[in-house]
């Protein structure tokens, strides 16, 4: 049996095509899609009615069918806390038991890029989120390597405790230096962020060249990071990169393997954010 899909409020909101096929084409993408866009030009696009003919009513077939008896409603306010019930359940289901203290940062994670593997790559030296949380606290600035890294994080709560999101990335001194000396744009961007004032977080997602340098840094004696979020993502360096860094003294979380990105950079620092607004 079809399925017949009733629309209880009417709203126009496809662009029609040139030809009633096309028309019915862009009405039925959408009304699978969000099951509120209809019009009584369905019927003259080639969309069945339902008997009686009434408008705002109309009957999907078998492929449609099966698609929408999956289709969850959720409203969108609670999009996000439906998504973190999905999550706990599928890591229970899993048998994956996350520490307290960590919880909130590895299914932020999860929940931005739907990988279930950060359950078991993500690596958080002794109370790292305790550690993070304080510094925040304290008025820490954060330095990324990419301004999507730095789009993606909350600044309106960093503010509130007295921080800054900072990126050189684009600098066009930071280019030109770096063209000048032959090395990354990375490298003379953690030069910059080492002379920040005051406590700095560094949320890399992207460069391995940028841990590399701050380990450089470290190694020269010239300046030692407070906390180190190292994600970068990628095959060249990347695994090599986060390892110095694994086991060392300064606090970190760090995502084991290839894998990471500038949105699992922004999304453990809001994950650290968010936990000090909720505390």
């Amino acid at each position: 049996m079809p399925l017949t899909v009733r629309i209880p409020k009417l709203s126009y909101n496809v662009r029609l095509g040139k030809t009633k096929r096309d028309r019915g084409a862009e009405i039925r993408k959408e009304a699978v899609l969000s099951g509120v866009h209809m019009r009584k030009e369905a019927g003259e696009a080639g969309f069945p009615r339902c008997k009686g003919g009434r408008t705002g009513c109309f009957t999907l077939g078998e492929p449609e069918r099966k698609y929408m008896e999956k289709i969850e409603y959720v409203l969108p306010g609670e999009i996000e806390k439906r998504s973190f019930e999905i999550i706990g359940a599928e890591l229970e289901a899993r048998g994956i038991v996350l520490p307290r203290e960590q919880e909130a940062v590895t299914k932020r994670v999860i929940h931005t890029s739907a990988d279930f593997d950060y359950a078991e790559t993500l690596a958080f030296s002794k109370d790292a989120v305790k550690v993070a949380r304080e510094l925040l606290k304290r008025g820490a600035d954060i330095v990324t390597d990419t301004n999507m890294a730095k789009a993606g994080i909350n600044k309106s709560a960093l503010a509130k405790l007295g921080g800054e999101v900072h990126c050189f990335m684009a600098d066009e001194d930071v280019a030109r230096e770096a063209k000048e000396r032959r090395v990354t744009r990375a490298t003379i961007s953690m030069e910059r962020a080492a002379a920040l004032p005051g406590p700095v977080i560094f949320a890399i997602g992207n460069a391995p060249t940028a841990l590399i340098s701050l380990y450089e840094l470290m190694a020269q004696g010239t300046f030692t990071p407070e906390f180190v979020i190292g994600v970068p993502v990628g095959f060249v360096n990347v695994v090599p990169a986060k390892e110095l860094f694994l086991g060392g003294t300064v606090p970190y979380i760090i995502n084991r393997g290839r894998k990471g990105g500038s949105n699992i950079a922004a999304a453990i620092c809001n994950a650290l954010l968010y936990g000090i607004e909720t505390a």
